[in-house]
């Protein structure tokens, strides 16, 4: 039994067997709850990358005994360890429901002890949160789960230096709201159990926490008063101060203006006690008058040293490290790298917006005995200098970007686009026809900043528009680099546009796009012109519009808080003119006339929370009536998943169900454009997949971490889904039929002992060299590639008795290839190389995709056996679409490689069996020493006419026939060209070589 692929959504008679679809839906539902995960094991989501963009670092911690062994956490891409330092970095909390870090640390008294605290610590706008606290007692590669579930973020660990059971957790909580779940965390019996021993109130978490190192009973702790909503950040209040503790954090006192420190209200406040003289402290202070404090009495007392040259922006960066050795060397980590050689009275940029590392400095860690050794954590990934920041090396292998959007082209191998946290907006391929695998240098930036949507221009596969922050937004020519902005320019009223503001193209018009600020605004000479279409369709609550004033006691106005916004604008598939639109400030709007006329569908959306940010609106494409729209309340401390649907126009909504182990917000939605009833959903912690339009929804977990998951794109011609994670980069699902086949029947395959589904055509693609390195030594990042050849997908149930399946390729009822493939229950995947199988005839030296003959175009059968079951398909072979095909020069090419195996296997052939006959006269010599040296002489010498025979050195330019032979399979290599009237008379040449060695040898032996 084969299934085939059904047609595209594009193709008209898909509505006739939309009712079919949906009356199999009741059928189906019950059965699609129990489909086990593992059902699934074969379809594994490829990790593409890129790399060379990396992402945030958050928490950096080094084994102190091995500095070869670090580990890092990365702000949403988990923790990652590397043991050759730094040459290689291996994911190792992937199992884990979570990868925000926000703080790691090692026990040093036992580095096999590690323990992380999940969800940064630095609350951006785009923060994510986490679950608690892990332990590892195996150095990373197993976890447990240490509760502190409802911290959300948690900022600082440390771990007594003698006692790997005493931890002191600092636990930021959220920024979104209030939670008594904050401040100062201990225990002493390895986690086991936990109590808060420092709180101040429901707004405040710590800032800052350290430790003594002369004196483990001594903490310093920064709490800090600070709340995000969605159109502010308020950093500052009663809740912020330091304090200090005596007895190991049992008991604490408040240090203040009766100290040294300045008058409050005090915001975010960074620590740093310098190693080498426990007595010198630095604090970072915001306040009225954000400055930097000294305490040379081990903190005591304090003195204002320096409020000029220090930095802004605390509530992002707010880390200072004193130079283990030198108390007076002391590192200032904001947007800028600063370094300071008087103790911080004055600060000198040492890496500034991006000259040699990423701007936006995260984390560090100084080597305790050779402070020239630093590692350094930013936005845009990890850095390390072993010569005190003279020089630095770049981790290129960490596949951990934060991406806003994702979106694909047509082209073969199609690419995929999108844009970055703090990174820009690039585009790279899916797959390549090169060998090594997905090189970052695959990569083109097409604009920097923050990147965020893009979308194509269909007229012209060169232009694509790009957004930064705050709509900014770009035409860009990726042939030439050429850009140009084309925002719309404001006139009588202030434009709003979101930090993520929303863009789309016309699926009917060419050259025609939109753009969101409060209106929506359309042109149709790719930016050059803009017309407004709407009226303001937020509420235009003016006390959520000021943004100038966000930040508390230092203004930050980035646009990172605009409110009042378009975030959402999605133009149908199926009728022209009808457009959804969503705000971050709780509206659904729609017209069905181009914009002439708006509707306010929001009060129809029943459950729909209070000013829900909407993140998406994807229309249906089986029902021109019908749109999902994804909801993400979290910025206002709510996590529930919010996915509504309608199906008549917005005239009436539900909202789906969600079962309880659907974990996080919702981020971004997907159904299937060619079998409605599949869905896909991406929340802040992971991809789900429904097979029964929503009723019963399962995990994905084969291939993919728990990653955020910020958008998805299925491919209209390749059917892979392409997933945008914020946080681990861009990852790909190849060919999604299995799942289309089980949403519309999954009854009856569960009937089947084994299904074949319809296999995806397959390219006779020329593999290309990797640019730049030939090689892959470590350290040089390579993306998953889809594997070279046919994809062959098939359902076994488990009923027979065999862990495998015989498959065979057959064309004209011969089989020209097999192979036994290993199974479990389920979905399976194999891979067919385009290869013939049982001529494996080339040298060693020719290219690996060569060393069996390829087929030619057309279509194959394929057979697969499981015990006594059997199924068949076919699959379709089509050449390189980059080379001009000629079948007869294939033809052609392929019978003058035919002439070349024959001669090589007949000289095999010879060659195998004069070297047999040696070495049976070898072992007979003893016995018959006349006969067999004469007969062992001549056998050596006939075999000297195929090959040399040495026993030592090599020889490369020999004459001899054998080499000359194999080294014609160089002829060979173009499959798609006609041979040459050389490479005719090379292989004469060699025929008529041949035959005479060939009767040299019969003279003596006639039986060969």
């Amino acid at each position: 039994m084969t299934y085939r692929k059904y047609p595209s959504a594009n193709f008209e008679p898909f509505s006739l067997v939309l009712p079919l679809i949906f009356s199999l839906f009741s059928l189906i539902c019950l059965q699609a709850q129990e489909m086990p995960q593992n059902f699934l094991s074969g379809m594994q989501a490829r990790s593409i990358g890129p790399a060379g963009m990396s992402g945030r670092v958050t928490a950096i911690d080094v084994v102190r005994t091995n500095a070869d062994v670090w580990y890092i956490g990365t702000a949403t891409g988990g923790v990652w360890r590397t043991v050759n330092g730094g040459n290689t970095f291996d994911p190792i909390f992937d199992e884990q429901p979570v990868l925000s870090i926000g703080s790691i640390a090692i026990c040093q008294s036992d580095p096999k002890i590690i323990y992380v605290g999940t969800g940064e610590g630095n609350p951006r706008n785009s923060v994510s949160s986490g679950q608690g606290i892990y332990k590892s007692y195996d150095g990373g590669d197993t976890w447990e789960h240490l509760g502190l579930a409802r911290s959300k973020n948690i900022h600082r660990i440390i771990v007594h230096p003698d006692d790997p059971d005493q931890i002191w957790v600092g636990v930021t909580g959220p920024p979104f709201g209030r939670t008594e779940e904050r401040g100062v965390y201990k225990t002493s019996d390895g986690g086991q159990n936990w109590r808060r021993v420092l709180f101040t109130n429901d707004q405040s978490g710590i800032a800052d926490l350290v430790i003594d190192p002369s004196n483990p009973s001594r903490l310093f702790a920064a709490m800090w008063q600070h709340r995000r909503h969605p159109w502010s950040f308020d950093s500052g209040g009663p809740g912020s101060g330091l304090y200090l503790s005596e007895d190991g954090g049992d008991n604490w006192r408040s240090l203040g203006e009766q100290h040294g420190l300045p008058p409050k209200p005090w915001g975010r406040i960074g620590l740093a006690i310098a190693p080498s003289n426990p007595e010198t402290m630095l604090a970072w202070v915001e306040s009225r008058k954000n400055a930097l404090y000294k305490s040379i009495d081990g903190g005591y007392s304090w003195g204002m040293i320096n409020d000029e040259t220090i930095g802004g922006r605390p509530f992002y960066f707010a880390e200072i490290h004193i130079d283990p050795l030198d108390e007076n060397r002391v590192y200032n980590l904001y947007s800028r790298l600063a370094m300071s050689e008087n103790g911080g009275r004055e600060f000198e940029v040492i890496e500034d917006w991006g000259r040699k590392v990423h701007a936006d400095h995260q984390a560090m860690w100084i080597h305790p005995q050779d402070p020239k050794f630093i590692i350094l954590g930013t936005d845009g990934g990890l850095y390390w200098t072993r010569d005190q920041t003279l020089h630095w090396n770049f981790a290129d292998d960490l596949p951990v970007a934060q991406f806003y959007h994702v979106t694909v082209d047509m082209e073969m191998p199609y690419n995929v686009y999108g844009g970055m946290q703090d990174n820009g907006t690039w585009y790279g391929p899916a797959y390549t026809w090169r060998r090594a695998g997905l090189r970052n240098d695959y990569w083109q930036e097409l604009g920097f900043n923050d990147g965020f949507d893009v979308v194509l221009e269909p007229s012209d596969p060169q232009i694509i528009y790009a957004l930064w922050q705050g709509g900014m937004l770009m035409r860009v020519n990726k042939r030439t680099g050429q850009r140009k902005t084309i925002r719309p320019a404001p006139t009588a009223v202030p434009l709003r546009f979101n930090w993520n503001a929303a863009i789309a193209h016309d699926p009917f018009r060419e050259n025609t796009i939109y753009i969101g600020s409060q209106f929506v605004h359309k042109s149709i000479d790719r930016g050059e012109s803009w017309l407004v279409i709407s009226p303001d369709l937020t509420t235009n609550d003016v006390d959520k519009q000021q943004q100038i004033n966000s930040g508390g006691l230092t203004i930050d106005a980035t646009a990172a808080e605009n409110h009042t916004t378009i975030t959402a604008i999605a133009p149908s598939p199926l009728q022209e003119g009808l457009i959804w639109v969503g705000t971050d400030d709780g509206k659904v709007q729609l017209t069905k006339n181009r914009g002439k006329r708006w509707k306010d569908l929001t009060a129809a959306i029943d459950g729909f929370p209070d000013g829900g940010w909407v993140n998406q609106i994807h229309p249906s494409w089986s029902n021109v009536e019908g749109a999902f729209v994804v909801v993400d309340n979290h910025r206002n401390n709510d996590d529930q998943t919010y996915v509504f649907r309608t199906e008549n126009g917005g005239a009436s909504w539900d909202r789906m169900s969600m079962p309880m182990d659907i974990k996080g917000h919702a981020l971004s939605f997907l159904q299937d454009r060619e079998v409605p009833d599949l869905y896909f959903l991406g929340t802040e912690y992971g991809l789900y997949y429904s097979l029964d339009r929503g009723q019963h929804w399962h995990k994905w977990l084969n291939g993919l971490p728990s990653a955020a998951i910020s958008d998805m794109v299925i491919h209209p011609r390749e059917h892979d889904l392409v997933i945008g994670t914020f946080g681990r980069s861009i990852y790909v699902l190849d060919d999604i039929t299995p799942l289309r086949i089980l949403a519309t029947d999954y009854k009856s395959i569960q009937e089947q002992g084994m299904i074949l589904f319809d296999p995806p055509s397959a390219r006779l693609a020329i593999m290309q060299q990797a640019t730049g390195q030939r090689l892959s030594p470590d350290g040089i990042y390579s993306g998953e590639n889809r594997p070279f050849g046919a994809m062959i997908s098939f359902w076994v149930d488990g009923s027979v008795h065999s862990r495998s399946v015989w498959m065979e390729i057959i064309k004209d009822d011969k089989v020209i290839y097999n192979e036994r493939i290993p199974v479990s229950k389920g979905v399976n995947r194999a891979f067919w190389d385009l290869q013939m199988q049982g001529k494996s005839v080339y040298g060693p030296l020719m290219d690996p995709n060569l060393e069996q003959p390829w087929v030619t175009p057309g279509e194959y059968d394929v057979k697969l056996t499981y015990g006594t079951l059997v199924s068949k398909g076919s699959v379709t072979v089509l050449p390189d679409p980059n080379i001009r095909y000629d079948p007869k020069a294939v033809e052609a090419s392929q019978k003058f490689r035919q002439r070349l195996e024959k001669l090589v296997k007949e000289k095999n052939r010879f060659e195998s069996a004069l070297s047999n006959k040696i070495r049976r006269m070898e072992r007979r010599i003893e016995r018959d020493p006349e006969v067999m040296a004469e007969l062992l002489e001549v056998s050596k010498s006939l075999l000297s006419l195929i090959s040399p025979q040495v026993e030592q050195g090599v020889i490369s330019g020999s004459d001899r026939i054998g080499p000359a032979i194999d080294k014609a399979f160089f002829y060979a290599h173009s499959p798609y060209e006609y041979p040459s009237k050389n490479d005719y008379l090379l292989i004469e040449q060699l025929e008529k070589r041949w035959l005479e060695v060939r009767f040299e040898i019969k003279k003596y032996y006639d039986d060969l």
